[in-house]
């Protein structure tokens, strides 16, 4: 194997090396705000939980509050 061959095979892995790097960076970053998005979707779904549990709760207490008055 010659110089220029070894050169030439050097810089075909160097330019497969940083294409699949950037592949990865590309990968990471779509996990990343994946992750994001599921964090926001949690929160979102906690609040609409408690206005859930909330509602049943304030009728209850106002049932119970009419109730005791009369």
């Amino acid at each position: 194997m010659g110089n220029e061959d070894w050169s030439s095979y050097c810089k075909l892995v160097m330019a497969e090396l940083e294409r699949l790097n950037s592949v990865v960076i590309q990968q990471e970053t779509l996990i990343v705000l994946n992750k994001v998005d599921i964090a926001q979707l949690k929160i979102k779904a906690g609040a609409w939980g408690l206005l859930g549990g909330l509602i049943p709760a304030a009728c209850a207490f106002i049932y119970w509050l009419i109730k005791t008055k009369v």
